[in-house]
């Protein structure tokens, strides 16, 4: 069977490789969007405020990493790149079903997506409302973020994982091509 990828296919006016990345590379973006204001909002929780921890505290060394380059980037960098290189993994293994991984790969970011955009949200309103109250006017720690960051790296891993079990999944079914 040929490679699909070599020939110059068009659908819908557009080369056919293009028109299966596409929604690969848009999901990819929209996970670092969505891991950067992660980082940004819960591993940097007084980037933004009045008043910061003393220097030298431990919680205080953590924001400031996370505030600025590189420790904002680390998080997407990671889960994005790790991703990216499964894929390639992935795609030069295979001459038939590439298309297949494509959207295999395109499926868990999207669940990714979803999970990690309402259970962020989800834990951070449970966590909130288990908190003593009364609460004071300025209640700003990672007392009130550790339960959307432990949320977040979860699901990463648990999005490396599946996508791991796309690339060796010909292991499993045998040495057909998947």
């Amino acid at each position: 069977m040929p490679d699909l990828d070599s020939k110059k296919l068009k659908q819908n006016g557009l080369p056919f490789v293009f028109n299966v990345h596409l929604p690969l590379i848009l999901t990819w973006m929209i996970i670092g969007l969505l891991i950067a204001a992660i980082t940004e909002g819960r591993l940097a929780p007084w980037d933004t405020a009045r008043f910061r921890p003393p220097p030298g505290t431990w919680v205080r060394t953590l924001n400031d990493f996370f505030a600025n380059a590189p420790g904002s980037s680390l998080p997407t960098l990671v889960v994005v790149a790790f991703s990216a290189i499964l894929y390639w993994k992935a795609y030069s293994k295979s001459a038939t079903a590439r298309p297949m991984i494509t959207w295999a790969f395109v499926a868990t970011n999207l669940v990714f997506i979803i999970l990690v955009s309402s259970l962020v949200v989800w834990v951070t309103d449970l966590n909130n409302s288990l908190l003593p109250q009364p609460r004071p006017p300025i209640d700003i720690g990672y007392h009130k973020t550790w339960p959307a960051i432990a949320v977040t790296g979860g699901l990463s891993l648990l999005l490396l994982v599946s996508q791991g079990v796309i690339v060796f999944a010909k292991r499993y079914i045998g040495h057909r091509d998947i």
